[in-house]
């Protein structure tokens, strides 16, 4: 039989007539040869692994990397199917793309990697780990790394049948592989393309695939800062003191004392509820503008039941002596500086009179977390006494929070 080239139109045509002819040809990178009588005609041919498949083709072939990234180190997990099997002291090669830049394989070794096997076609993952060393031997695979070559060569054991004809066949490189050390990975080439790896050996399988690198996409976004704080008003029912509910009323922006009693207490409270998401957290604190006072004169702050001050709170049980002061009480965050049994409706609260803003001196802490929160709440509690000889008229401050969050 003589063939001419000639008589094709293309390549492809060429080599699907030879392939017909001789049923034994299989797809390769290597020089075809045909015989007819005396007569020797060589034709040399680059087939395309990707387009012409013939008998012997593994199946099912792919190269699943954990990370596309350019330049990043990647676990692999590649698998095909293997119609002839692999026997006894047969090898497998995995050659990496060495182009320019490609895959680097320095750090891999046989530690890093794992080899199973499949109980039939389907690559469901009942697999049967084979044991990995230097060299191979009875039930053991050798493998080698040539990292000048990017190639991976498996040694199948020198006894048994290695891998079974037909049986899907798994091998893991880098820290998801679990039989040895595995903690060296593959590290990607440095620029994004299609980049080849060829599966081969003296086994009579071959086949190939693409591992595609991808350009870093950047996912970017703004989390706006956030900070709510705000003052409620709270029904004198709610608000609870040791001796009893409170006796006002408050609004957001109002403690209505009216006219009270001389020479007793006089209670109301207010809800403070802030939300931030800053990492720090926040602090929040208090004081007043000045001392109450009414066409100049003041209301004296008082010191509780003799010793607390606007820097320390201390229990204030003697309605006759006078002042205007605070109590915490917590809801869904912790008060500054009121331990539990010290709060408002403890059996033994325990109160501060105001810092002063008209007198230079520092706002008190009341509430504050060093990590970022959805809602915290207390309450204020306010208590008034004011004495039998205290001058008539409208005696007004303000109270000034201050919330401030820690970015």
């Amino acid at each position: 039989m003589l063939l001419y080239y000639s008589k094709y139109s293309n390549l492809n045509n060429f080599l699907q007539f030879v392939i017909m002819k001789i049923p034994a040809l299989k797809k390769s990178n290597k020089l075809l040869r045909i015989f007819t009588g005396a007569t020797l005609i060589i034709a040399t041919f680059v087939i395309n692994s990707r387009t012409v498949y013939a008998a012997g083709d593994l199946t099912k072939v792919e190269d699943e990397i954990e990370d596309s990234r350019p330049s990043v180190d990647a676990n692999h997990t590649i698998q095909f199917v293997t119609p002839s099997g692999v026997g006894v002291s047969e090898t497998i090669t995995l050659t990496f793309d060495s182009a320019a830049q490609g895959f680097n394989l320095t750090t891999v070794d046989y530690t890093d990697i794992d080899l199973a096997e499949d109980d039939d076609g389907v690559c469901d993952g009942s697999w049967t780990d084979k044991t990995l060393a230097d060299n191979e031997g009875d039930g053991i695979w050798g493998v080698e790394v040539n990292t000048t070559t990017d190639v991976i060569e498996f040694t199948a054991s020198t006894t048994g049948t290695p891998i079974t004809a037909t049986h899907c066949v798994q091998i893991e490189i880098g820290t998801n592989a679990t039989g040895g050390g595995s903690n060296e990975r593959i590290n990607n080439p440095v620029a994004a393309n299609y980049y080849d790896m060829d599966i081969a050996g003296t086994f009579d399988d071959i086949g190939s695939t693409w591992i595609v690198v991808i350009a870093t996409i950047t996912a970017e976004v703004t989390v706006a800062e956030v900070l709510t704080f705000t003052v409620g008003g709270l029904a004198n029912t709610v608000c609870n003191f040791a001796s009893g509910q409170g006796d006002i009323t408050t609004t957001a922006t109002s403690i209505p004392f009216a006219t009270p009693a001389v020479e007793e207490f006089v209670d109301g409270c207010q809800s403070l509820t802030i939300t931030t998401n800053a990492v720090g957290g926040y602090t929040v604190t208090v004081r007043e503008s000045d001392q109450l006072a009414s066409s100049g004169t003041p209301l004296a702050d008082g010191s509780c039941d003799g010793s607390c001050s606007g820097t320390s709170n201390d229990l204030w049980a003697t309605s006759t002596f006078n002042g205007f002061g605070y109590c915490l009480h917590d809801q869904t965050g912790s008060p500054s500086g009121w331990a539990s049994g010290e709060q408002c409706n403890d059996a033994t609260p325990e109160f501060k009179i105001f810092q002063s803003l008209g007198d230079a001196e520092a706002a008190e802490t009341v509430m504050s977390e060093t990590t970022g929160v959805t809602a915290d709440a207390v309450y204020i509690g306010y208590r008034l006494s004011v004495s039998g000889d205290q001058t008539p008229g409208v005696y007004t401050n303000n109270i000034i929070f201050v919330a401030t969050p820690t970015y």
